[in-house]
């Protein structure tokens, strides 16, 4: 009896090694090498965006910067991530918004998984629609059996969305070499990095609240911003951007990022 048990036991524990899912440190190594960082940082700018809508006729931003404007654009927010978190195309191809030559691309390059495989955070899931390879996005994360993306062109908008890990329209995934992406501690990315704001001049009420928006660009996760008034009896400003008018009259907003470099706002103050 006691023989019996011990192999059942045997069994289980093989049973259960055999179906552990590979884990994010496993996959991408721990939290401080470049590889893991590349992914949570693509991620990072990829969630960033949910919201955004297309304009009339397939306009986006991410078609724009792509060369390949009103067509649909859920390769070139991929690689647009890709691109503002500083990962190479020799780990992202730069997307034609033709999936089916994506997923020829990871095959060549023996980095591709069909559906059967449990994805990791930062791999790209291909889907099909109408039989076709059609879109495609990034996967945030697979827990319990549910996949969780972030998809451009998704109803015209950037979604987030879930799939069950069988879910049939699943063609298979990229699997991006990260390990061949810098890291965010790179000092040589850091000083890459530009920062802008959404308006140059700006005009506000006593009392009265207005909000500038500081866009960095490549993305990284450790950004920081530090926000300054010239003149806070006229104007203050928090670490959100929120400027409030205190008295009339005229002050500068300035953001600073990590690399010292700054973005300015001349704002005027009305009774």
């Amino acid at each position: 009896m006691k023989k019996h048990f011990i192999i059942y036991m045997m069994l289980v524990i093989l049973m259960l090694a055999e179906c552990t899912p590979v884990s994010a440190q496993d996959r991408f190594g721990d939290a401080k090498t470049p590889a893991f960082n590349t992914a949570e940082r693509v991620l990072a700018v990829a969630l960033a965006e949910v919201g955004y809508k297309e304009g009339e006729g397939n306009n986006s931003k991410y078609g724009k910067w792509n060369g390949r404007n009103y067509i649909a654009w859920c390769g070139s927010f991929v690689s647009w991530c890709a691109h503002q978190a500083g990962v190479p195309t020799t780990s992202i191809k730069s997307y034609s918004n033709n999936c089916m030559a994506e997923v020829k691309w990871f095959k060549s390059e023996k980095r591709w998984k069909d559906s059967s495989y449990k994805p990791m955070p930062g791999d790209i899931i291909f889907i099909d629609t109408n039989y076709k390879y059609e879109h495609t996005g990034l996967v945030v994360k697979c827990e319990d059996d549910i996949i969780y993306t972030v998809e451009g062109n998704s109803e015209n908008m950037i979604r987030e969305k879930q799939y069950s890990v069988d879910d049939i329209r699943i063609i298979g995934y990229g699997i991006p070499n990260y390990k061949k992406a810098k890291s965010y501690a790179d000092d040589s990315l850091i000083g890459q990095q530009e920062v802008t704001l959404d308006s140059k001049f700006l005009s506000v009420k006593v009392k009265s609240k207005k909000v500038l928006i500081a866009s960095v660009s490549p993305q990284l996760i450790v950004t920081t911003k530090v926000w300054t008034s010239t003149n806070p009896k006229i104007c203050t400003v928090n670490s959100k951007g929120e400027i409030v008018g205190k008295s009339a009259g005229v002050a500068v907003i300035s953001v600073e990022i990590t690399n010292g470099k700054v973005a300015k706002c001349k704002v005027t103050v009305e009774k």
